[in-house]
């Protein structure tokens, strides 16, 4: 394993932690990126397709299923057997279906993507472009939203809330990779 390049690497069972840890981010940013650009290109229904391991304990590092997809369910087993464990993405898949309950339509707008949902208040989901892998290293950009309110929240895919200025009728963030709700 030591001879592999980190970007394989990470996807194989026991990699070093730090891996381990960026893969699961990739894996909450390509949840919320994936599913915006879906709906904004019309599909009306997702689904995550690797909810969790089909047995307890049982992993085959040598098939081809579990290098590319082993480490990515939403739910894993606990000692005791149970589906309990809920892994980083399934924390950003609930977010994800918080946001978007009632969403009615989903339009990439400039810098972002504006979410109809109506009687909740307005929503856009935007991020920078950049590198799968690298792209977390790169400089925030600064951008822009349509903002009619005198407030804004920001939340980024993992949860934590991100600080936004309202000013000039629009919502100004400093955006990564890691995409940010603003209600």
């Amino acid at each position: 394993m030591d001879e592999l390049p980190p970007r394989l690497r990470m996807l194989m069972e026991d990699c070093p932690a730090p891996l381990a840890a960026k893969r699961d981010r990739i894996a909450c940013r390509q949840l919320v990126m994936r599913t915006v650009l879906a709906l904004d290109a019309g599909v009306t229904r997702t689904a995550y397709w690797n909810l969790a391991p089909e047995i307890a304990g049982y992993r085959d590092r040598y098939q081809m299923m579990d290098l590319l997809f082993g480490r990515l369910p939403l739910l894993d087993f606990d000692a005791e057997g149970g589906l309990t464990v809920r892994r980083p993405a399934a924390e950003t898949f609930a977010l994800l279906a918080r946001e978007l309950a009632g969403a009615t339509a989903v339009e990439r707008r400039g810098a972002g993507f504006h979410v109809e949902r109506p009687g909740r208040g307005p929503l856009w989901i935007a991020w920078a472009d950049g590198d799968t892998f690298d792209g977390e290293d790169a400089p925030p950009v600064a951008i822009s939203l349509p903002w009619a309110g005198a407030s804004a929240a920001g939340t980024d895919a993992f949860g934590a809330p991100v600080p936004l200025d309202v000013r000039d009728g629009a919502v100004h963030l400093a955006a990564t990779v890691t995409p940010v709700f603003v209600s």
